[in-house]
């Protein structure tokens, strides 16, 4: 029964989350004014507003305008769900009660994350902000050893990809990364910790090369096209954090015979 309860809240987390996508890139207040619709600019009502519900009710078009609803509203909602489900599934024993709603916030901003960067390219600071204090008040629930690990995991992974970024924008046109990538990393550094940094970042990696080897062969896609790193970074700490305890085991002796 709780995770019935953690899905149903996911949902509405989600709904919510649809704010912060549309809005942050837009620099508009995600706490003031009503929800709109983005074709006709009507506020919309409660009965417009319920995760999942509303969308098929209304049959995938607004109240008053009738054009289409965006499938991302709700498919944003179901991910928030499906997303908590799996990491009380998998992670209840080994998370404490009071973690947990950091964790829950932790995974709902880098889905946020994952659509802008998707879509805009850009990486909002007040995001990065935001997961850097929930960090902090992760770290007060590990050893001291722990936690000092994952200063130094967070300050390797950031300069890493500061050289990377340093590279990348010297010798190829346009750059293929930005500073919001770099911080993002460091962040994941310090919340995730070593090694499980190293299985995020090949995750990343491996996800961002197939995508763009797909584009490049089916889509008229070139070494040019830009691809949001910042997304597949978002993604890989997602899935790390449901599937970690399958990760740990499996996948980290392959990855440290790659240093040996």
């Amino acid at each position: 029964m709780p995770a019935v309860f953690i899905f149903l809240f996911g949902l509405i987390i989600g709904s919510f989350l649809n704010v912060l996508i549309w809005r942050l890139p837009r620099e508009e207040s995600f706490v003031k004014g009503r929800s709109k619709c983005p074709h006709c600019g009507h506020a919309l009502g409660r009965r417009d507003l319920i995760p999942l519900a509303s969308f098929f009710f209304l049959k995938k078009k607004c109240r008053y305008c009738r054009k289409k609803i965006s499938w991302r509203y709700p498919l944003v909602e179901l991910l928030t769900g499906t997303v908590f489900w799996f990491f009380w599934q998998f992670n209840q024993l080994s998370v404490s009660s009071y973690q947990l709603p950091i964790w829950l916030a932790i995974l709902a901003l880098l889905i946020v994350l994952i659509f802008i960067d998707f879509d805009y390219y850009i990486i909002p600071d007040k995001i990065l902000i935001v997961l850097a204090l929930l960090g902090l008040l992760n770290v007060f629930f590990l050893s001291r050893s722990l936690a000092l690990t994952n200063v130094v995991t967070a300050a390797a992974a950031g300069l890493v990809f500061f050289l990377i970024y340093l590279f990348a924008n010297a010798y190829y046109e346009g750059g293929g990364m930005g500073l919001g990538d770099v911080k993002l990393a460091a962040l994941l550094g310090f919340i995730f910790g070593f090694p499980a940094i190293l299985p995020i970042i090949y995750l990343a990696l491996i996800a961002s090369l197939l995508v763009g080897l797909v584009l490049l062969l089916f889509f008229k896609g070139s070494l040019k096209t830009k691809l949001p790193f910042g997304s597949f970074l978002g993604g890989a700490a997602i899935v790390y954090a449901l599937f970690n305890k399958f990760f740990l085991p499996s996948l980290m002796p392959y990855i440290f015979r790659l240093y040996i």
